[in-house]
């Protein structure tokens, strides 16, 4: 069931049926309209206070607030304080004196959100600064070249982490020369192994450069590309595996040697 909220203005009462997920903004309209308000500020205080209440959805249910309105302000003041404890009718402002729309969103706004007039001109006014909007704009670009940079310096990392485990790879290769079988039958298994261990060397050039141009490419280029696009290092990963399978078999079999 929704919530009851009982608002009096002067002799006037209503009720306003506050369903969850009620608008603010939507209540104050609603409340304005009934009480004959039009476009005039106002605010809500306890009866016999002076404590000021937002109108919103979280008030409790039966509560009973007094509309109060400030003689002189934009839009008219169509009901001052004075005029409503006295009981007499709103008297409309002249047109004369109607604010203008820019007046208007500034009121409304500090009516429902209750903040000061002054800091919703303020911000309006920084908005149609061309200059601190143009500063904001080279803040923005400035921090998005230091992150670019910031990555571009991590992918350098990885592909010197991709040379070293190349030049580690060629280091082993030069090794097996130095091994012999020490059967016949098993020469096969010690070339076997170099080759494998040179096709490691080069798929972690290959691997490596590749998938540094690709992150390179997205980090300057193509941010919206929904792929990365890199090889996958699951191929290399296999590829080392198989390498150690072979010389695991020499080295568990006993049948390699220092030539």
């Amino acid at each position: 069931a929704p919530k009851k909220i009982f608002l009096q203005h002067g002799v006037q009462r209503c009720t306003l049926h506050v369903y969850p997920g009620a608008d603010p903004a939507g209540l104050t309209v609603a409340a304005a309209a009934k009480l004959g308000l039009g476009e005039s500020p106002f605010w809500l205080t306890p009866l016999g206070s002076d404590e000021v209440v937002p109108l919103c959805g979280a008030l409790p249910d039966g509560i009973e607030l007094a509309v109060e309105t400030r003689a002189g302000t934009a839009g008219g003041g169509l009901r001052n304080t004075r005029s409503q404890r006295s009981g007499s009718l709103p008297t409309p402002a002249p047109p004369s004196q109607q604010p203008s729309s820019a007046t208007r969103l500034d009121l409304q706004l500090a009516s429902i959100d209750h903040v000061p007039l002054r800091d919703s001109q303020v911000h309006r006014s920084w908005l149609n600064d061309t200059d601190a909007m143009a500063s904001m704009h080279e803040l923005v670009t400035d921090v998005n070249r230091l992150q670019s940079l910031s990555a571009e310096m991590a992918n350098e990392s990885t592909l010197l982490a991709w040379i070293r485990t190349g030049l580690a790879g060629m280091r082993t290769v030069f090794t097996f020369f130095g091994v012999s079988a020490v059967l016949s039958g098993w020469e096969f298994s010690v070339t076997l192994g170099c080759v494998m261990m040179m096709t490691v060397v080069l798929g972690a050039s290959v691997c490596g450069t590749q998938r540094y141009f690709r992150v390179k490419n997205l980090i300057f280029n193509d941010r919206e590309s929904p792929r990365i696009g890199r090889l996958s290092v699951q191929y290399f990963n296999l590829l080392v595996f198989l390498t150690a399978v072979v010389v695991a078999l020499g080295v568990y079999t006993q049948q390699w040697q220092k030539a």
